[in-house]
């Protein structure tokens, strides 16, 4: 160590330029541990370096840049790098590679928290046996006075969420990808509700309000509960209506009753499938709830809301929202005569 840097080294090469690597370095059957910071650095600018069948454990571990540091191997400018069948154990990093090109295959680890680190965009091929789980994390950085991103293949899950950038997607070597939710928590599943509140109950009415009641919705005429012979109209207004008319596809009305429309004093007539309701006192219906109940039979297999008219007390029509049509109990009637033992079948 003859320089500033915390790290001491196992074994050191460098180079001081493009013109001036090291080249065709073989790294064999080593045992290196009890070193400060880094088992094997490359420094910078080395080409064509083989490291193999090397044991590197227990080494100790340094602060290096306001982080604690122990790596297996450490390059920077490596090219035609090959890392393989070595043992790593009892270190943070196995091998720790910026702006490499080369491969990192066939190793072994026991007690790594990231098995590869390099720089995104590298040419680096890297392809940990099956036997070790791991979940890729990316870190934001600065190299040289510029921004970089290190990809990370964590052992752990927890070792990749203390790396891992906020917003980031975590990927484990089985392709799941792992998330924040809005509170910050990977994986969890808290999501934020319509008024932005993270966990918030808040949620969109029927009128497109967020945490509204449901009372803000324009005009609007829909069906309420339906059974086989009778059903209820439903208006939501914010407004005085002073008659009403509309008609029910798909049935025949016998009758009208009940609702708002009552209570407000109108005439309520039916026939056909057509219903007509107005006051002769001036009164007005307005609110939300029932309109008026139907009694009908079917004549189809759903009814539904059409040529709706309603008129504000100065006789001007109004805009308005209709409902879905609802399915009917109908069954298509069979004519004639249905004994097939009868003369006339």
């Amino acid at each position: 160590q003859s320089n500033d840097s915390p790290l001491a080294y196992g074994i050191l090469a460098y180079g001081s330029g493009f013109d001036n690597m090291p080249e065709d370095l073989n790294i064999d059957g080593n045992e290196i541990f009890n070193v400060a910071g880094a088992g094997i650095s490359l420094g910078a600018f080395t080409n064509s370096t083989t490291i193999i069948n090397n044991n590197i454990h227990d080494l100790i571990a340094v602060e290096y840049l306001g982080q604690p540091l122990s790596v297996g191997v450490q390059a920077q400018l490596a090219n035609d790098l090959s890392i393989i069948d070595n043992q790593f154990s009892n270190l943070i990093v196995g091998s720790n590679l910026l702006f490499a090109q080369g491969e990192v295959i066939f190793n072994e680890y026991q007690d790594v928290a990231s098995f590869v680190t390099i720089t995104q965009g590298s040419d680096i091929y890297v392809d940990i046996l099956p036997s070790y789980p791991w979940w890729l994390a990316q870190t934001t950085g600065e190299f040289e006075g510029n921004p970089i991103v290190l990809n990370s293949y964590a052992s752990s899950l927890e070792y990749a969420i203390l790396v891992a950038d906020d917003g980031s997607t975590i990927i484990t070597n089985e392709g799941d990808e792992i998330v924040q939710d809005c509170s910050g928590d990977w994986g969890g599943d808290a999501i934020e509700d319509c008024a932005g509140e993270c966990g918030g109950d808040a949620v969109v009415d029927e009128c497109g309000v967020c945490d509204g009641d449901g009372t803000s919705c324009g005009l609007r005429l829909s069906f309420g509960e339906v059974t086989d012979d009778s059903m209820e109209i439903l208006l939501s207004t914010p407004d005085d209506i002073a008659g009403f008319q509309f008609n029910v596809e798909g049935t025949q009305l016998y009758g009208a009753s009940g609702g708002l429309a009552e209570e407000a004093g109108f005439t309520v007539s039916v026939g056909g499938n057509t219903v007509i309701g107005f006051s002769l006192t001036g009164g007005t219906v307005q609110g939300d709830g029932v309109l008026t109940n139907l009694e009908y039979a079917a004549l189809s297999s759903e009814a539904c809301l059409d040529g709706v008219v309603l008129s504000d007390p100065d006789g001007n029509s109004m805009d308005y929202e209709l409902g879905g049509c609802v399915d009917l109990d109908f069954e298509e009637p069979v004519f004639g005569c249905t004994d097939a033992e009868a003369c006339n079948y």
